[in-house]
């Protein structure tokens, strides 16, 4: 619930204005997203390995 608080995000980079409307945020422990089969994952996703 904490991570989905906020579904639109808005915010600018590089001089460059962006919009972001998340669906779902899942976190894993560290390395699994390595490993997993992503054959699962069906439309646009993204894994982000942050820190």
């Amino acid at each position: 619930k904490y991570l989905m608080q906020e579904q639109e995000l808005s915010f600018s980079f590089r001089k460059e204005s962006y919009r972001v409307h998340l669906c779902s945020v899942e976190v894993f422990p560290q390395g699994f997203a390595a490993v997993c089969n992503a054959g699962f994952m069906k439309g646009i996703n993204m894994i982000a390995d942050i820190g």
